[in-house]
């Protein structure tokens, strides 16, 4: 907001009051203060002092536009060749006090809340400098010059322009004409200036006879043409392409009164020098680049829901066109993070940053495209620069729910191990809140109470024992766990509970044990919930439901193998046929087959609303609808037996034993950070990543501990004294232990490298954020015995003897991931 006008109405107070009607007029684009209202005008002409004049366009920001008074020369400015743009600004020549009120708009590029008189046709913004016309020209243009006639103007018309311009500089410079050289430049640049600095007549050069308003009607291989045929020539041309495409920008709304004007703005994006590494500092990219993503932001709704149609057609259905939007708009974010170390010292804060805000909200455009399209994988959207921020306090202003920006509030910028931050966070925050109000109760009631959640199972009992200890009532499932084994030593730091939760998936998640079936015939690995059998206890579903959530909430990779539908209903996301396809993809063909079947569908399928469901006594006949088995199925019902049939599947039939999962599952982890996750981020979170493992990078990664032998006195065949110490990668080299070790990893079977990586981190998969997350450490203990290798899954420890051979390494090694089961042999 500009300040007020009083700082400058104290240096005119010894001027004429017809001066003083003259200031006031000037301050209405620029002051809270209301307008002057009297009718002293009998000279419109009096010329305002400079010295004041000159301190209200300071006060505004500087001189916006060129004013020309009604009346004045219309020679006295010159458009295409000043950068300023004229301006007239009608009097207001009544006492009516409706034209004098102030009213409160926003700025197009940066949403800046600005106030401006009523009456006024335009406002500049003291932020980003952008001019907002409240009254575009509706395709009002001037006709005085032939090429900005638009029923004249083709691209046919630019390509000969560019034509004719490039046989003169040949032979300008064949002829060493410089005056030549220099009127085909200063020619063409004057043409592409009118072209360039008016979006109606840019959109008519280059539209097709497409509609609008379901494509996006551009040429774009005229436009790459154009692109492509200016960049070879002289590079002053472009840079003139560039200052009038940051003149159209700085005024955008001229010629824009409908939606579909602003397509101009998909032009410009397809100039090169804008993913180009441009070191110009008033015309780089990034100039160019924060006012199309300003101005693509700040449409409206219903805009938006256009230009995610316009981003689904054309060029943008192909997957390396897309990616390279996607990287564009995502080098600019981190481009704007990278600048925050620098100002620091003047308290800059991305959560004010308008830029940054514009360019997550048209990634979110190009987001909800790709959805549509599901052309690139959604990890492309991933902004690293994101992960260096604080993350923290990200979520934490987004969970106030202020009015901040943050990018918690657009998750799909957030990487897979940002999100595990967050979640981490959230999770220790409520630990912490959890030990604490367990330690003010102990106070209060004199008893000790339990800061964690510690479970007490038998091996034999798994099941059993986990049902009942979930269950009591008033447990807490939001404490740190840990577990404890009967009869078995060994205390939990992290692996008991990687070892509890991976033992009882398996047992649970067998499609023998009854609570999941399997579909052998639909060739996947994929379970899903059996509503038939009725001898399983339903409560085991709260359990399921707790597993998961603990697994979640305690970074633990399970052996689940639940449909990606699964994780949509936790999220509660809309859900289709082809979620149905992830895990009955027979069925699903048949199902598409029955919509595409261009044939009478009800004497060739002889269906009704109903289906047979298979129970252990034979088949059940289901209604899809009410009334169902009164209903044929035909050509004009089709889709909505499909719709009830997918329905049916995945909602009607697992609604008790689902509901009874997704309670005892949100009564773990439920959230607000669960919520910046999709479906396939928790997935991994539950499942783990099921890459191949990288055993060279965890061979680059891992560290060494090994014993020192000079201090190894041996009497009798018994140590006396024994200290290790840590050793680095280039040291442990020379011991022949550790290069038969890893000669024998990588010898092995991918089944038998699986079970390795379950002896020595406790899970066979790789944690979602990466197999960098494992950070191995060997150990060697000791001199040649006939003792087995040790791990230790708290930490990832893997413990060996410094054998004699390779070859008994390779033994003791089989026989320790085979023969042991918790702290001892089977």
């Amino acid at each position: 907001m500009p300040p007020s006008a009083h700082s400058f109405t104290q240096l005119a107070n010894h001027t004429s009051r017809v001066q003083q009607c003259e200031s006031n007029n000037h301050e209405q684009l620029g002051s809270d203060k209301p307008p002057c209202t009297s009718r002293t005008y009998s000279d419109a002409h009096i010329k305002v002092s400079e010295k004041l004049k000159e301190l209200v366009f300071q006060q505004m920001g500087g001189n916006p536009v060129g004013f020309r008074w009604p009346g004045s020369s219309k020679d006295s400015h010159n458009n295409h060749g000043n950068e300023e743009i004229e301006m007239v600004i009608e009097r207001p020549y009544d006492d009516n006090p409706t034209n004098n009120i102030q009213v409160v708009g926003t700025c197009i590029c940066c949403r800046s809340s600005l106030r401006y008189p009523k009456t006024v046709p335009c406002f500049r913004c003291v932020v980003c400098l952008t001019i907002n016309d409240l009254h575009p020209v509706h395709g009002k243009l001037d006709h005085s010059q032939k090429e900005d006639n638009p029923s004249t103007i083709s691209a046919a018309l630019v390509f000969q322009k560019i034509k004719e311009t490039r046989s003169c500089l040949k032979n300008a410079r064949r002829k060493k004409d410089k005056q030549t050289y220099t009127m085909a430049i200063l020619s063409l640049q004057q043409f592409l200036s009118r072209l360039f600095r008016n979006s109606y007549i840019l959109l008519q050069t280059f539209s097709t006879t497409e509609r609008v308003y379901k494509t996006c009607g551009l040429n774009f291989n005229d436009i790459w043409l154009m692109y492509e045929q200016l960049m070879s020539l002289d590079p002053s041309i472009m840079e003139e392409v560039l200052k009038a495409t940051d003149c159209l920008l700085r005024r955008p709304k001229q010629h824009c009164y409908d939606i579909t004007h602003y397509r101009f703005l998909l032009i410009l994006l397809e100039n090169p020098l804008i993913t180009y590494n441009n070191r110009d500092k008033k015309h780089s990219k990034l100039g160019i680049l924060k006012r199309i993503l300003g101005i693509l932001s700040n449409l409206g709704n219903e805009a938006h829901r256009y230009f995610i149609c316009w981003f689904t057609q054309g060029p943008y259905r192909k997957a390396s066109f897309f990616r390279d939007k996607v990287d564009l708009v995502n080098g600019f974010i981190g481009q704007r993070l990278s600048k925050q170390c620098e100002r620091i010292q003047y308290n800059y804060s991305y959560n004010a940053d308008w830029q940054i805000r514009a360019a997550a909200i048209s990634m979110a455009l190009l987001y909800g495209a790709n959805c549509q399209m599901n052309l690139v994988v959604k990890s492309s959207f991933y902004c690293t620069m994101v992960d260096y921020v604080n993350l923290n306090k990200d979520f934490e202003l987004w969970e106030q729910k202020r009015n901040y920006f943050t990018f918690c509030q657009y998750p799909f910028l957030l990487s897979m191990g940002a999100k595990v931050k967050i979640m981490q966070f959230d999770t220790r925050r409520q630990m912490e809140y959890r030990a604490r109000e367990a330690f003010f109760s102990s106070i209060l009631s004199k008893k000790a109470v339990e800061p964690y959640l510690i479970l007490r199972v038998r091996r034999n009992h798994l099941l059993a024992d986990s049902l009942r200890q979930v269950s009591k009532p008033g447990i807490d499932l939001k404490k740190s766990l840990k577990v404890e084994f009967v009869n078995e030593e060994g205390v939990d730091a992290g692996g008991l509970k990687k070892e509890w939760l991976l033992l009882l998936s398996r047992e649970i998640f067998d499609p023998s044990f009854g609570l999941f079936e399997s579909y052998p015939d639909e060739q996947t690995d994929y379970v899903w919930f059996n509503t038939d059998n009725a001898s399983v206890n339903k409560e085991y579903y709260h359990l399921v439901g707790v597993l998961m959530g603990m697994a979640v909430y305690n970074s633990v990779n399970l052996d689940v193998r639940l449909p990606p539908v699964c994780y949509k209903k936790l999220l509660g996301l809309p859900l289709t046929l082809n979620d149905v396809a992830e895990f009955r993809p027979s069925l699903t063909n048949g199902l598409r087959a029955l919509l595409e079947f261009e044939g009478d569908v009800e004497e060739t399928y002889g269906l009704n609303f109903t289906i047979n469901v298979p129970t252990e006594r034979g088949y059940k006949t289901v209604e899809l609808i009410k009334d169902g088995s009164y209903i044929s199925l035909d050509n004009k019902n089709k889709r909505e037996y499909v719709v009830a049939y997918s329905d049916y599947l995945l909602n009607k039939s697992v609604k008790s034993p689902f509901s009874t999962f997704q309670e005892g599952f949100l009564k773990v982890c439920g959230g607000n950070a669960l919520s910046l996750f999709q479906e396939q981020e928790i997935e991994k979170l539950v499942r783990g990543n099921e890459e191949h493992i990288n055993w060279d990078l965890l061979r680059a990664t891992c560290t060494y501990d090994m014993y020192n032998r000079e201090t190894v006195c041996r009497q009798s065949g018994r140590v006396h004294e024994r200290r290790s110490h840590m050793l680095n990668n280039h040291a442990v080299q020379k011991t022949l232990a550790i290069a038969w070790l890893w000669d024998v990893i990588f010898s092995l079977t991918e089944e038998k490298q699986r079970r390795l990586l379950v002896f020595m981190t406790g899970s066979d998969r790789i944690p979602a954020t990466g197999i960098q997350s494992i950070q191995l450490r060997v150990s060697i203990l000791g001199p040649d015995t006939e003792k087995l290798p040790i791990a230790h899954t708290c930490f990832n420890q893997l413990c060996i003897w410094e054998y004699s051979t390779k070859e008994k390494l390779e033994q003791k090694l089989n026989r320790a991931i085979y023969e042991t089961k918790g702290f001892g042999l089977r």
